[in-house]
């Protein structure tokens, strides 16, 4: 589980120079920022998938990033964004899942004569590796899971059992990944300053001209 805080200088920025006290342009940037938070899991996928080589229709990519959806949403509703002129909470996202098997990496995987296995990945976009055997130090092979889907496993020790099944990164761990993070940060900063403006925008000619009626 990880709690996705995002930095919005630029955001912070341009609420800043606004004036919070006309409800009309407080509501429209509540607004902005509702909208913000639904669309920024989008940037992370495509963060996450320049970097990695998991596939953005990965039924645990999707899966996580519905969760950090409703996650933003819930936040939203239950924070006050806007106190006393201040942002308060930025955007928060919630991602969890667990560690991924090699099958989510284009997993590739033959049997050589002499029995033993040469399983392939992509973890990194661009590196195909090769699964290592150094956690138990014994040969890494194919079975089926309960499911029947083939995965790899490992033996830890020279009996049959105990075996496990590889396990690598999680989706969560993805998201925390410097060089993904570098990428969907300021993007995501980017989207939702310019949802503001264009909002604030929008209503602000309406709001000066009531303001002006009510004086």
């Amino acid at each position: 589980m990880f709690t996705l805080r995002v930095e919005t200088p630029n955001l912070d920025k341009t609420i800043k120079s606004l004036n919070l006290n006309d409800k009309a342009v407080a509501n429209a940037v509540k607004k902005s920022i509702r909208k913000g938070t639904k669309d920024a899991p989008k940037l992370v996928v495509n963060a996450i998938t320049a970097v990695y080589g998991i596939g953005k229709r990965d039924p645990e990519l999707v899966e996580a990033t519905n969760g950090a959806k409703e996650s933003g949403k819930r936040f939203n509703k239950k924070s006050r964004i806007l106190v006393h002129g201040s942002l308060v909470g930025g955007i928060q996202l919630l991602y969890e899942g667990r560690r991924l098997t090699p099958t989510h990496f284009k997993m590739r995987w033959k049997q050589k004569e002499d029995g033993r296995y040469d399983i392939r990945a992509t973890f990194i976009k661009g590196h195909r590796k090769k699964l290592s055997d150094k956690k138990y130090g014994t040969p890494l092979f194919m079975a089926p899971q309960q499911t029947g889907v083939m995965l790899p496993w490992q033996r830890k020790g020279k009996k049959r059992l105990p075996v496990y099944a590889i396990k690598t990164i999680g989706i969560p761990q993805m998201v925390e990944n410097e060089t993904v993070r570098a990428d969907y940060e300021p993007k995501i900063d980017a989207m939702i300053t310019k949802i503001v403006q264009e909002n604030v925008d929008a209503i602000l000619p309406k709001s000066q001209t009531l303001g002006a009626d009510a004086g």
